[in-house]
């Protein structure tokens, strides 16, 4: 299935971090890219930039974004895409459900959607989410690192010097912040649509 990396970039930096990535994908000579930047004028989307991957090239991307935000520390990243599960604190993705008619996003609001009109607690719902998004972040690093030595059979001394690419995400650093925007986020939504009912 399709999977999507999400970042959340500044409108100001977009085309910059574009230029950057197009200028690595020909140095690396990577023919099987695809992605697209998101740039709404007064809006700074959490996914103004999206790149296209698949189970067999997954890795390599990681490692090339992760390359160009390294070596570009001025880009300026918002807080990221509250739906996509966390690889590391600028890259979130998602994984479109394959039917060729639901997209990832879509998928989990409306799973959000019916959750709410059952009745269900937003602390339930919350929860519910990031069990899903821990899985998910965890399938995404075991993923990686398949794909990176499948791709780049690197040496004993280029695995020790990458392995902070492949580490579990750590939780605790941003379980708070982020669980509490998702639990905003929510109960906006669920504000929005009862007030689309009284009307």
């Amino acid at each position: 299935n399709l999977l999507k990396m999400y970042l959340s970039i500044d409108n100001h930096d977009l085309h910059y971090f574009a230029n950057a990535l197009i200028a690595s994908l020909l140095e690396k000579k990577y023919d099987d890219f695809d992605f697209k930047i998101n740039n709404e004028p007064g809006i700074n989307r959490r996914d103004s930039v999206v790149i296209y991957c698949n189970d067999e090239n997954f890795g390599k991307y990681v490692t090339l974004v992760q390359d160009i935000i390294k070596k570009h520390p001025e880009i300026h990243f918002h807080s990221p895409n509250l739906l996509g599960a966390p690889y590391d604190e600028h890259i979130y993705c998602g994984r479109d459900p394959g039917d060729g008619k639901t997209s990832h996003t879509e998928k989990i609001c409306n799973e959000l959607f019916e959750a709410l009109e059952h009745g269900e607690k937003i602390e339930d719902i919350v929860n519910k989410v990031k069990i899903e998004q821990q899985r998910m972040s965890h399938d995404l690093h075991a993923l990686a690192e398949r794909t990176q030595k499948r791709i780049l059979e690197p040496s004993d001394s280029d695995m020790e010097q990458n392995n902070d690419l492949y580490e579990a995400t750590d939780y605790d650093d941003f379980d708070q912040i982020y669980f509490e925007a998702l639990q905003a986020y929510i109960l906006k939504t669920k504000q929005e649509k009862d007030s689309k009912k009284r009307k």
